[in-house]
């Protein structure tokens, strides 16, 4: 079948799949689409000097036919002589509660291919995705709702950090898949749950392109694909704006938090203010995120309103607030810490200890003065913070704040409110009651983070000073 393979290396070259010499991680689940992907893949593999390596997750599903997929997969990269990577989840005991088995399963096996490549030094993945795909996702995504980038469909290369995903298959009908694998006698795996139209995707390719095709316009097939190549092309026009914006608009970036200015937001067209939720969104999650229409319209409205204290989920880990001129856009932990009012930690002196409803370690130790004070200053710094170790008051602890919590900013001369220092500061709201606060018995020495006491700070009369370190820990689970 030379018309299949010439419209493969057709799409491989327009869209530079492939560099040569890359290693690549090849999705096979033994159905026929992925199988003729790794088989026309194998026979140009000398033409772009590519290394293949073959990738199966067993869902175990289908009362055990899912594992005789995974022999089969297996039995066919012995054949070709590739490295083949199998493993088993049960997708059904993993997704999330009211979750879909679908879009669990689809994330465990992006999952999965992403560890594959890395741990193999592979800088592609290969996905058997082909134009029948694109038009049912069309469909599929047009009835649920969505904007111009989610009618764009499937990308024929889509970039994940390190790892490339790439669709060969993405101009090739599965009429023609089919008729490749019938005339070079290659067997295939069917999954019978592909034939149950109670599944959204299934009902869509077996009910309603069959309807369309029938009573409305034969072609329907290549209408929705002209159609994703032209939104795709206006999708990468679009996208370049909003990059500038984005460019404009965030003020501050850190792993959990986003800062737009609101004035700068506002100004923008509402098409690119869409995209900016969407790309600032993307940023913070975990995982490849399906917004919504309703989600990011709502995201939009209190933006633009400007309404302080309240905010939009736009997804189950990101959360819009607005907080005077700044839109916050707040990735939210699967389990956040509880903070409350008060609430204390003990810190060892010297030692170290994980405070994780901070998210924070801190480590604290005592030495004799043997640096000027300039150079000991000139060390300091969000994270670490030098004290008169002799000027301490009691114990060390940390908490959070109380009302009425007051301290002596250095240089300020006089006491102030803590409430107030966070307002001169500019402190966003939804960080004052996260801010963690490090005292010597009843007196605060340091806001972390910010300012420290003035009562505490180091003097030419400082013989022992007190080092106190903090580092950012890993929340993610």
């Amino acid at each position: 079948m030379e018309t299949l393979r010439s419209t493969v290396l057709d799409t491989i070259r327009e869209h530079a799949m492939f560099r040569h010499g890359d290693s690549v991680v090849v999705a096979v689940s033994g159905g026929p689409d992925s199988v003729c992907l790794l088989h026309l893949l194998n026979e140009l593999r000398d033409e772009f000097s590519l290394h293949l390596r073959v990738a199966h997750l067993d869902h175990s599903t289908r009362n055990g036919e899912s594992t005789e997929d995974a022999l089969f997969v297996e039995s066919l990269a012995k054949r070709m002589d590739l490295e083949c990577h199998v493993e088993t989840v049960d997708v059904a005991r993993m997704k999330p509660p009211g979750g879909s088995f679908e879009a669990a399963a689809r994330d465990l096996r992006y999952e999965f291919l992403t560890r594959v490549a890395n741990q193999t030094g592979s800088s592609k993945i290969a996905l058997g995705h082909t134009a029948n795909d694109q038009a049912e996702t069309m469909l599929m995504r047009l009835i649920s709702g969505t904007g111009r980038r989610g009618l764009a469909g499937i990308r024929p290369v889509r970039d994940l950090d390190d790892i490339t995903c790439v669709r060969p298959l993405i101009d090739v009908k599965r009429n023609e898949i089919l008729s490749y694998l019938e005339s070079n006698n290659v067997p295939y795996r069917i999954d019978k749950t592909n034939l149950d139209p109670a599944y959204f995707r299934n009902k869509v390719r077996l009910e309603l392109i069959p309807l369309l095709e029938k009573a409305y316009n034969p072609q329907v097939l290549d209408a929705l694909l002209r159609s994703a190549t032209v939104l795709q092309e206006e999708e990468q026009y679009l996208s370049g704006l909003a990059r500038e914006l984005a460019e404009q608009a965030v003020m501050r970036q850190n792993g959990s938090v986003i800062e737009l200015s609101r004035d700068v937001y506002v100004s923008a067209n509402l098409v690119l203010r869409r995209r900016l939720i969407m790309d600032v969104a993307q940023r913070l999650s975990e995982k490849t995120l399906r917004l919504t229409a309703a989600s990011i319209e709502a995201a939009d409205a209190l933006c633009v309103s400007g309404q302080t204290g309240n905010r939009v989920c736009i997804s189950d880990d990101v959360e819009i607030s607005v907080e005077r001129d700044r839109i916050l856009a707040k990735k939210v932990l699967p389990h956040p810490a509880t903070v409350s009012p008060g609430q204390t930690f003990s810190v060892p002196l010297p030692g170290r200890v994980s405070l994780e409803t901070f998210g924070i370690e801190i480590e604290t130790s005592v030495f004799e003065r043997s640096q000027s004070i300039e150079e000991l200053i000139a060390e300091c710094g969000p994270q670490l913070q030098f004290f008169d170790a002799e000027k301490l008051g009691g114990d060390l602890y940390v908490r959070t704040r109380l009302p009425g919590d007051r301290f002596y900013p250095l240089g300020l001369g006089g006491k102030k409110k803590l409430s107030d220092y966070f307002i001169d500061t500019k402190r966003p709201r939804y960080e004052r009651a996260e801010t963690p606060l490090l005292l010597s018995g009843e007196d605060i020495m340091w806001v972390v983070g910010g300012a420290v006491d003035d009562r505490f700070k180091l003097t030419d009369d400082t013989r022992k000073v007190l080092k106190v370190q903090c580092a950012q820990v890993d929340q993610t689970v």
